[in-house]
């Protein structure tokens, strides 16, 4: 019986027909689909001369789950989309096509596979989608292991403590002088919008019973009463206009400037506060407002966060903000360098770091691309940039700060392998990118 095979191209598809068995293939551009039609006429004579093994080759490609193999350990299937082997997770075309690149210029390409590896295990699927073009378009460097490099704009911890520790120091003394209970007082700030000191105040917690004895006293109550007392007020002038609007009830709240003759509106200004600590718990921690036994940076904006070069910073993934729409929000925030070389610049005490971020660990990619940052909720913070004169950042070799960011890596790794060996429903896709990711790091 004569094999019936038909094979058409139209521009970049390619129609094979076998048998009453039809599928399509779709190319890059027509470069590619010529070349594929001149292997698979090969293959079409070779099969209609009785060649069994051309006939099982085209047979197999009208499977919907055949992949053709491509460069740099990609394959790709009859819809277009690629893949890293047979992984089920398609790979972003923008990274399909710098891998490309990469390999058509005889460069390693390993660093982008190792990137797409480590994003497979990154749950949100937008992330999945958009990292690879974030971290292209912004100048993100990417690893020999598939990490980037991301920066931030920090303070030196005990710089950026050293008036909080005087002050701690002097209220300490002045209370323990005078027979006072210690651990009744909590040092809290007032801070402009910001995140500046205006001010710095204790307040005297077992007060707050007498004040208000229905209300348990918890952290959130505590500022409040502290708000309360603090609140100022300013007055707006109301205009005529706006006056002949308002209800009687609101007029009423109204009061009258004789000398300008004119009403105007009493509104509330409420501080910014944040709670420092226990007055005598923040003094037996003095030595960590000062001296540090490694370099130990904080956050410019609530001056809160203390980060260890050589330690990874976390933050429970659950409690960050995945949501792109939200451009400013909860998380661990990196930026790329056009963003670091522009935030902070005016704080005295404003560093440079470098960091490792996995793919895996980041939790929102912001739509708004301008921001130039991104939320994770995990890197390495390894290396105090130095800024050339015109503000950019001299680049640094990573390659001894990678290893050490692989072993966190592969304990984190590890433990998720043992923690999906305990559910009654087995994730067999992600068992298996664990696994060989752990064998591309042992």
């Amino acid at each position: 019986m004569q094999t019936r095979i038909f094979i058409m191209r139209n521009g970049r598809t390619i129609t094979l027909m076998l048998d009453g068995q039809t599928r399509q293939f779709t190319y890059d551009n027509q470069e590619a689909a010529l070349e594929a039609l001149k292997t698979l006429g090969g293959l079409k004579t070779a099969a209609q001369s009785g060649g069994i093994d051309a006939y099982n080759e085209l047979k197999a490609m009208l499977d919907p789950s055949y992949r053709l193999q491509e460069y740099g350990g990609l394959t790709r299937d009859t819809q277009g989309n690629y893949y890293l082997g047979e992984y089920a997770e398609p790979m972003p075309m923008e990274l399909v096509y710098r891998i490309r690149e990469y390999h058509d210029a005889g460069l390693p390409v390993h660093p982008l596979v190792n990137f797409f590896h480590q994003l497979m295990l990154n749950p949100e699927q937008h992330v999945r989608r958009d990292l690879f073009r974030f971290a292209d378009r912004f100048s993100f460097p990417i690893t020999d292991n598939g990490y980037f490099i991301a920066y931030k704009s920090v303070a030196w911890k005990g710089s950026a403590n050293k008036e909080l520790g005087i002050y701690i120091a002097q209220q300490y003394i002045y209370f323990k002088a005078a027979g006072k209970p210690l651990s009744q007082y909590l040092v809290y700030e007032e801070t402009n919008q910001e995140g500046d000191v205006i001010s710095r105040e204790l307040y005297d917690f077992e007060r707050f019973a007498e004040r208000h004895p229905d209300q348990e006293r918890t952290t959130d109550t505590m500022i409040e009463d502290i708000i309360g007392e603090r609140v100022r007020y300013r007055y707006e002038t109301v205009s005529p206009y706006a006056y002949a609007t308002l209800t009687e009830e609101e007029r009423a709240e109204l009061c009258y400037d004789d000398d300008e003759e004119v009403y105007q509106r009493k509104i509330a200004v409420r501080p910014q506060v944040r709670i420092v600590g226990q007055l005598e718990y923040l003094f037996n921690q003095m030595s960590d407002l000062f001296d540090q036994d490694v370099p130990t940076f904080t956050d410019l904006h609530t001056k809160k966060m203390t980060i260890r070069l050589g330690t990874p910073v976390q933050m429970d993934r659950e409690k960050c903000n995945n949501n792109p729409n939200d451009t400013c929000s909860s998380g661990l925030h990196v930026g790329a360098p056009g963003y670091v070389q522009q935030f902070g610049q005016t704080s005295k005490d404003r560093y440079v770091i470098a960091c490792l971020v996995s793919p895996r660990n980041i939790v929102a990619v912001p739509k708004d691309y301008n921001f130039e940052k991104m939320r994770c909720c995990e890197y390495l913070p390894y290396a105090i940039c130095e800024l050339n004169p015109d503000g950019t950042i001299r680049e640094i070799d990573t390659q001894y700060f990678e290893e050490d960011y692989i072993g966190f890596e592969r304990e984190a790794l590890q433990q998720e392998l043992s923690a999906l060996a305990t559910r009654e429903k087995p994730d067999a896709e992600r068992e298996r990118v664990i696994r060989d990711r752990l064998f591309v790091i042992q």
